[in-house]
């Protein structure tokens, strides 16, 4: 997980409080990871610019993942990406205020595809979690039952 401070954020992450933030991102994640009984704690990195977040973009394009932007005004749908013939996928989901315009544009051309990820408009605090449960479906990632599944 990346944070980014996006123009239309409303949060302000500056100084002390974007480590306070960071942490408890780091903090609710290793959370998640535990009830949901994952051996893996999803890495929340330190926050990013726009320059550092449109870089990454870059590097993961570039290598031959996908990084999917959702965004209310895209023209291609989240589940016609191919994700399982990528190495990696990364999911920008805007802040309160949405993506404006120009951060679009800059991730575009960094190589990301906007989205939609159905048709309804989500709140950035949920969009995150139905897009991977998105992708969970939409890939291998939950083909697999647990061994201890009655049945499987």
């Amino acid at each position: 997980m990346v944070p980014w401070q996006s123009a239309r954020c409303v949060a302000r992450w500056e100084g002390p409080k974007a480590t306070k933030g960071v942490a408890r991102w780091r903090s609710t994640a290793a959370e998640a990871a535990k009830q949901s009984r994952r051996a893996y704690i999803p890495e929340v990195s330190e926050l990013h610019d726009s320059r550092s977040v449109y870089a990454l973009v870059n590097r993961i394009v570039a290598g031959g993942g996908i990084v999917a932007v959702l965004h209310e005004a895209a023209t291609s749908a989240f589940r016609d990406l191919p994700f399982d013939s990528v190495p990696e996928v990364a999911i920008v989901v805007g802040p309160e205020g949405g993506l404006d315009d120009r951060e679009i544009a800059a991730l575009t051309e960094a190589g990301a595809t906007p989205v939609v990820l159905g048709p309804t408009v989500l709140r950035t605090s949920t969009a995150g979690a139905v897009a991977l449960g998105a992708l969970g479906v939409l890939t291998t990632r939950w083909a697999q039952l647990p061994p201890d599944f009655p049945n499987a």
